[in-house]
């Protein structure tokens, strides 16, 4: 299974070098918050979770930072994974309701 593990790691990161290339603005689309940030971030920060390796530490500054942006979100502050199971940023606290 090793072979296929790679090919889809490798697609993997193809996929977060396209996204972390886009052009500089707010979201990824432009100027608005769009669909696509909702699906890279809960993407990446699902990443993270399970195969953290695919995204060290400073890898991808530019999808760090609209993460870190949208952890501002109340949609995604809210539905955040808690420390336990976050793996990326294990200093998380649950989020209180």
């Amino acid at each position: 299974h090793q072979p296929w593990i790679e090919h889809n790691e490798s697609q993997a990161r193809s996929g977060l070098q396209w996204l972390a290339a886009r052009p500089q603005s707010p979201s990824l689309a432009g100027a608005g918050f769009t669909q696509a940030d909702v699906t890279t971030i809960a993407m990446y920060d699902f990443t993270r979770i399970v195969n953290a390796r695919l995204i060290p530490d400073g890898k991808y500054p530019r999808l760090d930072a609209l993460a870190t942006h949208c952890s501002d979100v109340h949609a995604f502050r809210d539905t955040r994974p808690v420390a336990s199971v976050d793996q990326a940023n294990p200093s998380l606290e649950k989020i209180s309701s």
